[in-house]
Order: structure tokens, then sequence, then C-alpha cells
């Protein structure tokens, strides 16, 4: 087929038909094959955008050409609190486009209840399923949309689908290297004598300060457990954008994942429960093995002052992994390098839109962002 010459529709999936999404699930698997770890499958949309989200049902949209489907755009819905009240949340999760159809086609499907005259919603099918999508969401209470693009998509949700950037400090994608990491021939002593350096100093200066044992891995039910207990305080900045982190939070995101099996940590002083970290292990398109740290519960002051060390230590729980990777504000000092061996990378790029005209998108700051909540960790 010619993608310049072919007509495509707006197909609205929200019903969560296993059918369809067995379509979507094999578009990305043969398209876009190593994004979905270990692959992409219908139970995975259901479990994200399905009754099962305590935050409630997503949205999802497709385009179809001769009835295979050439792009998609989902939205999970996400319990977020803003100056301590809950707000209506959606993130741009899954935003995959077929190579062929980047610039051909044309949208048939009718524009009119959209309100939008630019012939781009009509060639772009990334800027038609953003705008189909986001309309339901809007229709059905949603406030505030969120997203983490790539540098290619970027500009289009700030120049097109008129996305702002998010204020507070920058987000930075950070990783670590573990003995496992295999660089040249001629740097991989270097790497395995820094990693092991950075791991004993680490767990020294942990055992120190919270004794022995101070990081174990518990089940999921613990962590449960320890968020009744202490429940985490909202957040107290104006215009701040939190994660609701409560138990169903936990279970639905991570104990219960449709596909990837996470570990929890439980870390302690000698007197308490500090904080848990949330983990998992995955293989990246690039055949790298990585260990996420895609959430943390921090219980006390302590955990968050003594984070970087905590990291440093979950070397010990890596297993094979070649690297440990999370999101984490701010850029580490240089001196904390030689210490903890956390590296800081590409600032992450969060992009909102505000779908209740009262309230400007830059009133809303994330003061944190975690790989876990988004939809790639």
């Amino acid at each position: 087929m010619n993608p310049e010459l072919q007509e495509w529709e707006v197909r609205n999936l929200d019903t969560l038909d296993r059918s369809e999404l067995q379509l979507v699930s094999d578009f990305l698997n043969n398209q876009f094959p190593g994004v979905f770890y270990p692959e992409c499958t219908p139970e995975m949309f259901q479990w994200k955008l399905g009754p099962s989200n305590p935050a409630g049902r997503g949205f999802i949209s497709a385009a179809i050409c001769q009835g295979q489907v050439i792009g998609i755009v989902s939205l999970t819905r996400k319990n977020m609190i803003k100056n301590g009240v809950p707000l209506a949340v959606v993130e741009v999760g899954d935003v995959y486009t077929h190579p062929q159809f980047r610039r051909g086609g044309r949208c048939i499907s009718p524009i009119e209840h959209l309100d939008l005259s630019d012939i781009y919603y009509e060639k772009s099918i990334f800027g038609r399923l953003v705008a189909e999508t986001l309309f339901r969401a809007k229709l059905n209470g949603v406030k505030f949309v969120y997203g983490t693009p790539n540098v290619m998509a970027r500009p289009s949700y700030l120049k097109r689908l008129n996305f702002l950037e998010c204020g507070g400090e920058r987000i930075y994608s950070k990783y670590l290297l573990t003995r496992h990491f295999k660089p040249s021939p001629i740097l991989s002593p270097l790497i395995r004598i820094l990693s092991r350096t950075n791991q004993t100093y680490c767990r020294f200066l942990m055992k120190i300060y919270f004794g022995k044992n101070a990081i174990v891995e518990v089940q999921g039910e613990e962590v449960l457990t320890g968020i009744n207990l202490n429940q985490s305080s909202v957040s107290s900045e104006p215009n701040q954008l939190e994660m609701f982190i409560d138990n169903q939070y936990v279970l639905n995101r991570y104990i219960e994942h449709s596909s990837l099996k996470y570990s929890f940590y439980r870390v302690s002083s000698r007197q308490s429960t500090l904080g848990f970290v949330i983990a998992t292990e995955i293989v990246r398109a690039s055949g790298i093995r990585t260990f996420v740290i895609s959430d943390w519960i921090t219980l006390k002051p302590e955990f968050s002052k003594k984070f970087n060390l905590i990291i440093g230590s979950l070397r010990a729980f890596s297993r094979k992994a070649q690297t440990i990777s999370l999101w984490q504000i701010g850029k580490i000092p240089r001196y904390n390098l030689f210490l903890s061996g956390i590296f800081s990378t590409k600032s992450v790029s969060i992009v909102g839109k505000s779908l209740d005209d009262q309230t400007p998108t830059s009133d809303f700051i994330f003061s944190d962002f975690r790989f876990g909540w988004s939809d790639n960790g």
C-alpha cells in the first residue's frame, strides 16, 4: 500500500474489547519490538485502562487503515493531589504511529466535534489521536493531562497541541553501573573497580548509620502494612502535584502488574522502618539488562537524606543487571559520583495541559517524578 494515498479512520477502543486490543498489541510488537517487556498484550491495556485501576477507567484510540492498526494513543488515569485536593489527571501513555504513515494518508473521520480547522489534524495520526482522546477525557471530567515525550515528539506537543513545559526543579534520568556492565575491554576493569568501590562504600556507611541488614527484600504485603501505619503526608507547597500513594496504588501498579514482576525492599534503621524501594528488572530494546528503581515510599526523613546511599547499596540486589536506572529530581553533585556511582544524564521533559479552562497549565508543578509515575516503569 502507498501510505500517501491511503485513507484512515479514528476508532474509539475505550470498551477494551480483547480482539481489538489484540490488533493493537500485534501492531506494537511487530512495529516496535523490544519497547514492551517482555511483550505487549491485551491484558496490559485492560490492567491500566480498565476498572482495576483505582484512579478510574482510561482512554485509548486507534487509527485504522484497511482493517489494520497504524497508530494508537492511550491515556491512563492517575490519582494525584494538588494543594491537598484530589485532581482528575491522565497521563499520555502509549503514543505510536506506523513509520510508513508518519507523513502520509488522510483521516476520513468527522472532525466537527473537535472544533479544529487546522489541516494538521486530518494528516497527522499522532495529532488527531491525541485530540480525539483528550476530547473524551475532558467529557469524563479529567482536569489535567501530562506526558514525558521523547526529543522527537516534544516539539509537536508544544507547538501543535498547546502543551506547556511543567514547572518545578528538573527531573533527570540517572543510572549506576554494576559489575556486570560490559563496555570495551579497556574500560571493563575500571568499571568493575568503580562499581565494587561504590557498593562497598555505600554498604559500609549504611551499616554505620542504620545498622546491619538495613536493606532487606520483603513481600509486597509488608509495604501495604507500612503505608497503613505511616500514611505519607500530601503536597504542602502551592500548586505542587504529587502522586497519591496508598494501598490501592501499590497493589494495582506494582503487586498486580499485568506483565512485570516487582521487588520490594525495606530500608530500616536500628529503631524503625524508614521507607521502601520498589524495583523491577527489564531488558531494554538495546539488549541491556536494567534494574529499574520505579518508585519509593518515604516514611521517615532519614530515608530522603540518605537516598543516594540506599540506591548505591541496592547493587547487592541487582542480580545480573548491567545497570541500575531511575528518574530523580536534581543533578548528582560531582563528588557524589565517586561515592555512590550515580550518573546524571539527560533531563526528563514533562509537558502538561489543563483541560479546565479556569486553571492555567503554568500553575501545575511537579516537585518530584519517578519512573513508576509514568507508564514507562
